[in-house]
């Protein structure tokens, strides 16, 4: 189960990246570095983790809560006239998006 459990994180983490392509924008390579250090970082993983072996949220939950923040990103994004993604825009979005977003509350 802890395999698939980050194989799950992993398609999340691609799926955020594939969600803002699709709409037109680009991720910086540190905005993905860190969204990743961020979702990987011990504590906060083994919560996710624990989450879906639970079956207290799905899979889908998890894409869903990255679709979220690369909308807010985009969003914040968009609100300064770029279309290009960086560390800041990811970082306030997870600000905004504490914990009223799953995972990003963990």
């Amino acid at each position: 189960m802890w395999r698939s459990s980050e194989e799950d994180l992993e398609k999340a983490l691609a799926h955020f990246r594939n969600y803002l392509k699709v709409r037109g924008f680009e991720l910086s390579q540190s905005a993905a570095l860190n969204l990743r250090e961020y979702v990987m970082k011990e504590e906060r993983k083994k919560g996710i983790l624990a989450e879906l072996s639970k079956k207290e949220r799905t899979v889908e939950d998890l894409v869903e809560g990255f679709s979220k923040l690369a909308a807010l990103s985009s969003e914040i994004a968009l609100s300064e006239g770029r279309r290009s993604i960086n560390s800041q825009d990811v970082d306030r979005a997870i600000k905004r998006a504490f914990c009223k977003i799953f995972p990003f509350c963990k």
